[in-house]
């Protein structure tokens, strides 16, 4: 719901969107992968990276669209991300 304002460059409504999911992740359960590509391209490299370790973690079903997902582009040249590629089990 949240993915074209990412890509149009509407923060302000993709700010919105980060903390009312935000706040549902504590009373259910919020794909942790889908907050990381809606956080990713914030620059908040801090946070995407926290959520996409919650996606590992979870075993989340949205892991195959770690290497090619556009929202995920500026966390490439990151060690992190090369870590979490490698421990998908992607090959690098």
């Amino acid at each position: 719901m949240a993915d074209p304002y990412c890509r149009g460059g509407k923060q302000d409504e993709v700010s919105g969107w980060i903390v009312i999911w935000e706040r549902l992740s504590r009373q259910r359960y919020v794909e942790p992968f889908l907050m990381a590509m809606l956080i990713a391209p914030t620059g908040n490299r801090e946070k995407a990276f926290d959520w996409l370790e919650r996606a590992y973690q979870a075993r989340s079903p949205n892991m195959p669209w770690l290497k090619v997902h556009p929202n995920l582009e500026n966390l490439r040249t990151d060690p992190r991300f090369q870590d979490l590629v490698r421990r998908v089990g992607f090959p690098q």
